[in-house]
């Protein structure tokens, strides 16, 4: 058995320190942060009242359906959002922002999620025209039974590494959104992370 390199130990000194204990903790300081549930409480119930109230003044309508479910998403979108931004601010040390103004900024924020999310389906999309191409090549008589084993195996370990990968990324992309980031910005800082 090797011995651990000096690098190593110092990251592992680093990881277990004080500091790092601490700052675990201090995370708990965000449950206590009033503002931030007040932001997404608040967006949730007016993404629901709103939501309700176009439904009964659609009368069964579908396109008011759609309509309140649309709004109702960008409500709840927007709330978290609103209290993410608020527990960046907290945890960075900086002085909290109006209620508005974080209601604001996490309105402003949703154009930038959609767009992390419809990059993510573009690339599960690729992924699986690739899985496709290669089991088309699985049909070829002879070899493809015996490719069809590695190929199969293969494709279900990274279709389920990229799907978890992709949700672990997108949840990292946020803070930095909330930081100011842009998309690209905010998708680089995931992968740094998850690399």
């Amino acid at each position: 058995m090797t011995s651990p390199t000096p690098n190593a130990e110092g990251a592992m000194a680093q990881a277990l320190s004080p500091d790092a204990f601490s700052s675990m903790f201090q995370s708990i300081a965000g449950l206590r942060n009033l503002r931030a549930a007040c932001a997404m409480l608040g967006c949730f119930v007016a993404g629901v009242l709103l939501a309700g109230l176009l439904v009964t003044l659609g009368r069964g309508s579908f396109t008011m359906a759609a309509l309140a479910g649309v709004l109702a998403a960008l409500l709840v979108f927007t709330g978290i959002h609103a209290a993410g931004v608020l527990l960046m601010d907290q945890a960075r040390g900086l002085p909290p922002r109006t209620l508005a103004d974080a209601v604001v900024y996490g309105l402003m924020c949703v154009p930038k999620t959609i767009a992390l999310m419809v990059m993510m389906a573009l690339a599960v999309i690729a992924l699986y025209i690739v899985m496709w191409l290669l089991f088309l090549v699985c049909k070829i008589p002879g070899l493809g039974p015996v490719l069809f084993t590695f190929v199969f195996t293969a494709c279900v370990l990274l279709a389920g590494l990229t799907m978890v990968g992709l949700l672990i990324a997108l949840q990292m992309a946020l803070p930095a959104l909330w930081e100011g980031a842009g998309v690209a910005g905010a998708l680089a800082k995931a992968f740094t992370i998850l690399r």
